[in-house]
């Protein structure tokens, strides 16, 4: 019996994988070869253009299919989830949200990344966001934005956006905590959604939602094969519960810190720590100057971006699986200090 419910699990944390990303090349915890053999033809469909969209958001597919027949029963559905999260969060007393935003020389986006958290269908919030000393009219426009519920902070120290956001976590005063890039757009139902499931997951700790990348038109950006994406930054956590336990941001990592943060919040609470909302609500700005594809080679051609890490960054994310791996052993704390 404890056989068959192992394999259950593996195959349920297979199933979450496929929908985050249908994409991903293997079966986890599989080795059969009928098992490998499945996995490589389900890649192959996946990958198809009219089957991607509808595995990731079966409603949406079909709203964008333009059926007559088909679409008062989606809005049907869609309303009865609606009022079913504001039941939830309502029963749950509103907790609110810090939404903590780094920005350095983000004036030309800051503020359409704003107002996509100040327009948020869940309007309890606060907007904290860490001027990470910024040489143009970040700070300005921030302050302009005309909303009580945001704050403008200078981040007192060196640059980086791993420093900006433990700024930010020091200073947050939300039940929950969640991350929003300075040029990047969040979907107007996506607090809502991350914050309903997270809820209603009892031991949950933090809850994520999908991503793409996006040029400056608006349209996706296929990066490295895949249109969609686990929307790491979009982590939304339980603050007191979290800060207690792993603590801040490593700040000495050259890219990707925010996946360390949360794999290091996985590792410390274990399974069940975390629920994803299988949806596409975070839209994030391809740019090669950014922090993560300055890093390394970057191509693109007809098939969309490929961005392959540099050894040094390479050599670093070894080094904190390797951490990661040892925290879920008990031999070394999560916690990282301010």
């Amino acid at each position: 019996m404890k056989a068959i419910e192992a394999r259950a699990r593996r195959l349920g944390r297979s199933l979450r994988h496929f929908r985050r990303d249908p994409r991903l090349p293997r079966l986890q915890g599989s080795p059969s070869p009928l098992a490998r053999a499945a996995s490589r033809a389900s890649a192959r469909l996946f990958g198809h253009p009219d089957v991607h969209p509808f595995l990731l958001d079966p409603l949406a597919a079909l709203r964008d299919a333009d059926l007559p027949l088909l679409t008062p029963a989606v809005d049907a559905w869609e309303a009865a989830q609606r009022r079913r999260r504001q039941a939830l969060l309502a029963r749950r007393g509103h907790p609110t949200v810090s939404v903590i935003m780094a920005a350095y020389d983000a004036e030309a986006t800051l503020e359409a990344a704003a107002r996509s958290v100040l327009d948020q269908t869940y309007p309890p919030l606060e907007l904290l966001v860490i001027d990470d000393r910024s040489h143009d009219r970040t700070r300005a426009v921030a302050e302009g934005l005309g909303d009580p519920r945001v704050t403008v902070i200078q981040s007192p120290g060196p640059r980086g956006a791993a420093r900006a956001r433990n700024h930010g976590l020091r200073v947050a005063r939300g039940d929950v905590v969640t991350f929003q890039d300075a040029d990047d757009v969040s979907d107007p139902e996506r607090f809502e959604r991350q914050l309903s499931a997270l809820l209603a997951h009892e031991g949950a700790v933090v809850s994520t939602c999908n991503a793409r990348r996006m040029d400056a038109s608006g349209a996706t950006v296929t990066i490295n094969g895949r249109r969609v994406t686990y929307g790491v930054i979009t982590m939304m956590f339980h603050r007191a519960r979290v800060l207690d336990t792993i603590g801040y941001f490593r700040t000495e990592l050259p890219i990707s810190e925010d996946s360390e943060y949360l794999e290091r919040m996985k590792a410390a609470f274990g399974e069940g720590a975390s629920v994803d909302v299988f949806k596409t609500l975070y839209h994030q700005r391809f740019s090669q100057g950014s922090l993560l594809f300055s890093d390394g080679e970057v191509r693109e051609g007809e098939a969309g971006v490929e961005h392959r890490r540099s050894p040094e960054a390479e050599a670093a994310m070894r080094r904190f699986r390797a951490d990661l791996r040892r925290i879920e052993r008990g031999e070394l704390s999560p916690f990282v200090p301010f």
